[in-house]
């Protein structure tokens, strides 16, 4: 017998609708009509369920790519049994979207398609059915802020005042409007606006002028993003990560972050995917102090997954201080049921220090910025593999898996770290030649050299070896008994010793981490310089 969907439930969808466009009604019914068409496009029962207890695995769309394989998802699908053999239960990838390419394809030029560089449609759709095989879901990027200069919508706007996209983007006749918010990339940009001579106005961009943002004041902006996550939700994508969150709505007078208009299209997006049925996982990228941040999750009616920002600085400070204690004071604040905090040593952009004070954060940028080239806006924030931060010491970075294996949380590996890859120099001189722009980050994306996780699994002892033998200790005691992962940790500092307890099920997981250069004990066991110790009683 057809397993018969539940009847649909359209008033979140209408009434916030509603508080955000008031009165606005035939935009919103034709996404409706739009979203009843989708949804019975929609397989019923299927997809991997989300595993908090998991680890998400993020990773660009080249980041394995080889001549020996037809295109660079294919290469990437052919690491997933490897992945999830390590615990890898969420693959992120990272904008896979047609782009020009210039800012790691956050410049999207085109929503529907995954660029041909790296193997267009076709071949994502055979790497989601094997992530799926293999029980790994797949979360996808989008950058829902902005698009790139070279998108159709944009080439319309710009072209003549009259275009029905011309209120798609931000444009004024000077550059004095939202005069509050913040410069992002300070030190590579100076100004949100650019001029256009083609459209005779300054538009308005919070990144890189090549891309403007949307402007979702316009009804139709909010609708054609909700039909591009709904489109790839029915393609099989489970999750999306939404870039630059905070930044949706635009007023005058304020940072043009975090603003309740912005919350109100967050819960637009989650009411439309949830109308499609099965469970869609929508995780914000925030930067935001932690009290604010709690904010992106609503009563379970927004976003289900949110970057703790705050607690990343708070780590590093830690492990550069040796002072476990600051980590044990870090804020929690409580999540609504089935919602999840995603917790992170490295990932695509810099090691942002912005959220700590002036003394701490030069302490960090002095022990971990080797190069002058590492900086990344002014000093906010510093570039590089995980593996260079911490000097190659293989010691160094097994510990910081193990501090963030500790804390509550769902753990984020950036590709390659895991076996501890290093800056790519030459990807990172060939970015600046064909972006114009130095931009740092470029250090750390790229391709990985073809082989370079086996080669670490086949030589235990080498440094890269020793980082992925260390790591598979961690993860097989964090799983070793059902539930003890997702169970939240008691954490305490002992000395430069963080402990993390968790209980379940009569059953006790232990992970004592010396963050110092000296032996010390603690919880009766001796810890040389830099060990970390797991065990499961």
């Amino acid at each position: 017998m057809k397993k018969l969907r539940p009847a649909v439930n359209l008033f979140p969808l209408t009434s916030l609708w509603d508080r955000l466009y008031p009165g606005e009604h035939r935009v919103r019914d034709a996404l409706l009509r739009f979203l009843a068409s989708a949804r019975r496009r929609l397989p019923a029962g299927t997809g991997t369920p989300f595993d908090p207890s998991g680890l998400v695995y993020c990773c660009y769309g080249e980041a394995f790519f080889s001549e020996s394989h037809p295109t660079a998802l294919d290469a990437l699908a052919d690491q997933l049994e490897r992945l999830h053999s390590l615990g890898v239960r969420t693959l992120w990838t990272l904008p896979l979207l047609r782009s020009p390419g210039r800012d790691g394809g956050f410049d999207t030029s085109g929503y529907e398609e995954v660029d041909a560089r790296f193997g267009g449609n076709p071949a994502f759709l055979r790497l989601l059915e094997r992530a799926r095989r293999a029980g790994i879901l797949v979360v996808f990027d989008v950058a829902v802020n902005h698009t790139s200069e070279d998108h159709p919508w944009f080439l319309a706007a710009r072209s003549s005042r009259r275009s029905a996209h011309r209120s798609w983007y931000h444009w004024s006749d000077d550059d004095r409007r939202y005069a509050g918010a913040p410069h992002i990339f300070t030190g590579l940009v100076d100004s949100n606006w650019s001029w256009s001579a083609e459209a005779g106005q300054y538009y308005f961009h919070r990144f890189y002028p090549f891309q403007p943002d949307l402007n979702y004041a316009e009804p139709a902006v909010t609708a054609a993003m909700c039909r591009v996550l709904a489109g790839w939700r029915i393609a099989g994508v489970q999750g999306f990560r939404l870039d630059a969150a905070p930044m949706l709505w635009k007023k005058e007078g304020s940072s043009c972050e975090g603003l309740p208009e912005t919350h109100l299209v967050l819960k637009i997006f989650r009411a439309a995917l949830d109308l499609l049925g099965g469970n869609t996982v929508l995780l914000a990228e925030a930067n935001q102090p932690a009290a604010a941040l709690r904010e992106y999750f609503g009563e379970g009616d927004e976003c289900n997954a949110a970057f703790h920002f705050p607690l990343l600085p708070l780590l590093w400070q830690a492990m550069v201080e040796e002072k476990p204690g600051v980590l044990v004071q870090a804020r929690f604040p409580q999540l609504p049921p089935g919602c999840t905090w995603f917790t992170f040593l490295r990932c695509h952009d810099e090691l942002t220090l912005e959220l700590l004070p002036p003394e701490p954060r030069t302490k960090v940028v002095q022990a971990l910025c080797r190069q002058p080239s590492w900086s990344f806006r002014g000093g906010l924030g510093i570039s590089g593999r995980l593996f260079e931060l911490l000097g190659r010491d293989p010691d160094r970075t097994v510990l910081a898996f193990s501090v963030l294996f500790s804390l509550p949380g769902t753990p984020v590996l950036y590709y390659g770290d895991e076996a501890a890859a290093g800056n790519n120099e030459s990807y990172y001189r060939q970015k600046i030649r064909s972006t114009g722009f130095d931009d740092s980050r470029f250090l750390h994306r790229g391709p990985l050299e073809p082989g370079h996780a086996e080669r670490a699994a086949a030589n235990p002892d080498s440094p890269a070896g020793r980082v992925l033998g260390g790591l598979r200790r961690i993860i097989e005691a964090r799983s070793s008994v059902h539930g003890l992962a997702e169970v939240p940790p008691a954490l305490e500092a002992d000395g430069p010793v963080l402990i993390a307890e968790r209980r379940a099920a009569g059953r006790t997981l232990i992970g004592l981490s010396n963050l110092s250069a000296r032996s010390v004990e603690a919880r009766g066991r001796l810890l040389a310089p830099y060990e970390c110790l797991w065990e499961v009683s």
